[in-house]
């Protein structure tokens, strides 16, 4: 299901922005790190609570269980549509930590007085 992996893939990023904004090396990003998505939020967790980028507790479950599938492009080339995640959860989450990522490290335009 081609949503399904795009919602992975602007997650993944997401992710990433964080990283190279704390000045990972692109290598670690790309060659250590790479699709891994727990791998991401591993990392990710060391410099900041993954709360504060939107992502709860029971969205790292979710987004655990599947790494390994997205990883290994499972959701690009298959039909085994019934083994996705709830496809309206994950179009949530993606949101959450594409909005919350937009302006991780700087202050909010709400906040600017």
């Amino acid at each position: 299901m081609p949503c399904v992996f795009l919602f992975f893939r602007s997650i993944e990023l997401a992710l990433k922005v964080v990283l190279v904004h704390h000045n990972v090396s692109e290598h670690e990003i790309t060659r250590v790190l790479g699709h891994k998505i727990s791998a991401l939020l591993s990392r990710v967790e060391s410099f900041t609570a993954l709360s504060s980028i939107g992502i709860g507790s029971e969205d790292k479950v979710l987004l655990d269980r599947f790494s390994d599938d997205y990883a290994y492009k499972s959701f690009e080339y298959s039909d085994d549509w019934w083994h996705n995640p709830h496809l309206e959860s994950l179009q949530s989450l993606a949101h959450r930590v594409g909005d919350a990522v937009r302006f991780y490290g700087r202050a909010k335009p709400s906040d600017i007085s």
